[in-house]
């Protein structure tokens, strides 16, 4: 299961994972890399961690979308406030200007 989520967060690349600069190479020339001899326990704690990475991904990215519909939801409320803002304004301009020639006519 890990490995088949694991494998779904690399196709989507580093521009769908802003965290993937933090992700070790894994292509590495052996001289290169650290000796990679760990302990069962160290290997499943790694196998959780990197669970528990995918997970808040998963879920940051779901916010994230959610996040992006509020705010087109509000940004539309917003521009159909200002247009009923200036509606009123040119209403209550409209009723000034008559009360001014409705004084002047008395």
């Amino acid at each position: 299961m890990l490995a088949g989520r694991l494998a779904a967060v690399i196709r989507r690349g580093p521009e769908r994972c802003p965290a993937s600069e933090s992700i070790v190479t894994l292509t590495e020339p052996m001289e290169t890399q650290q000796d990679l001899t760990y302990s069962e326990g160290e290997w499943s704690g790694l196998e959780n961690r990197i669970e528990s990475l995918i997970e808040t991904c998963l879920r940051l990215r779901e916010e994230n979308q959610l996040l992006r519909d509020q705010f087109a939801q509000l940004t539309e409320e917003k521009a159909r406030l200002a247009r009923k803002t200036d509606q009123a304004c040119v209403q209550v301009e409209r009723m000034l200007l008559r009360l001014k020639s409705l004084e002047a006519e008395s």
